[in-house]
């Protein structure tokens, strides 16, 4: 898979987590992730859009006009590591973060697993 392609995909995936209505949001995941794909986080673990499109509304409640840029893409085969950042409605850094991402034989993400950067040693 091209990482050009890759990018495209996750970038369907990640304007998910930001502020759109729930058909946008469903058509985000069914464009870019498996039904079956396993989503992990320090928080848990989800599998499948139900899980997903939970966290992504609750991103939207918590922090309502918050977007993720992308720092550093970098992928090859069938697998990508993103460091991105999370920012506030007023483009204060809320969080930074890296997703170790694979992508399954349709080219949808099949996992995602999330790694938050934080302030502490």
């Amino acid at each position: 898979m091209q990482t050009e392609t890759m990018r495209s995909v996750w970038t369907r995936y990640v304007n998910g987590w930001m502020n759109v209505n729930a058909d946008e949001r469903q058509r985000m995941l069914q464009e870019s992730v498996a039904p079956s794909c396993v989503y992990v986080d320090p928080g848990g673990q989800d599998q499948g859009h139900a899980g997903l499109t939970d966290r992504m509304e609750q991103f939207q409640r918590n922090f309502p006009g918050a977007t993720i840029e992308i720092e550093k893409f970098a992928g090859h085969h069938d697998y990508a590591l993103i460091h991105w950042r999370a920012l506030d409605a007023s483009g204060v850094v809320l969080l930074p973060g890296v997703d170790a991402v694979s992508f399954n034989e349709d080219g949808l993400l099949s996992q995602i697993t999330v790694w938050p950067e934080t302030t502490s040693g």
